[in-house]
């Protein structure tokens, strides 16, 4: 009645592991869905007079090999979605010099 069988295990664990894939599927699916959103929403509700926001931001590299995601697609993205967090400290990582001079000119 409880009893498992090394045939009925072996079924579970294919089950588990078509449900683990599933869910790795659908999070790419959801991953890439977001990623394709092109404006932040409105900005945050200001923070009171003592406090102190800080905003860590990978803005990725511009490589030629980037697509969709090439900087020329993200450079107005990137400093809205800044902007949005309105954040009084910022550091940037993967960000060239020319990344950084369009940054500050949005």
């Amino acid at each position: 009645m409880g009893l498992r069988t090394a045939q009925s295990s072996r079924g579970m664990g294919a089950s588990l592991l078509l449900v683990g894939l599933a869910a790795t599927l659908l999070s790419f699916i959801t991953g890439a869905t977001l990623g394709a959103v092109k404006s932040p929403p409105t900005p945050l509700q200001p923070l009171d007079q003592a406090a102190l926001r800080v905003m860590s931001f990978n803005v990725r590299v511009n490589t030629a090999s980037d697509g969709d995601n090439d900087w020329a697609h993200r450079r107005d993205l990137v400093p809205a979605t800044i902007r949005f967090h309105q954040a009084d400290v910022i550091g940037v990582q993967e960000a060239y010099r020319g990344m950084i001079d369009d940054m500050q000119q949005r």
